[in-house]
């Protein structure tokens, strides 16, 4: 019930409704689960300047979800900072996760080679 709501406040712009979208279609509440249309939902939240949209696309492209077959670090890192700079998180924390991914890269390009 609430997700048509959510469609129809989505399908007129309202950020927060299309936020709500994305979240069920993340979890797969209501939806099957499909990463690819949580990314879209987040993505038109996000260019309303939705902060929880902009953390939900840095987990996708921090974990790979809803793309093609591979992360995306800077990309998510990006994604932090809005949330950041939209009260999301505090920078403190931002600096540890940008430290952590930075850590993480590393490791995995070592992998690679």
């Amino acid at each position: 019930m609430a997700r048509q709501w959510w469609e129809k406040a989505a399908a007129q712009g309202k950020r927060g409704a299309q936020y709500n979208l994305g979240f069920l279609y993340a979890l797969g509440q209501g939806v099957p689960q499909d990463y690819a249309m949580a990314r879209q939902w987040y993505e038109k939240a996000d260019a309303q300047g939705d902060a929880e949209a902009a953390y939900s696309l840095g987990v996708l492209h921090q974990e790979g979800h809803g793309l093609p077959q591979y992360t995306d670090t800077a990309k998510a890192n990006r994604c932090s900072q809005k949330a950041a700079e939209r009260g999301r998180i505090p920078q403190r924390i931002l600096r540890s996760l940008n430290e952590n991914t930075m850590a993480r890269s590393s490791v995995s390009r070592r992998r690679q080679k």
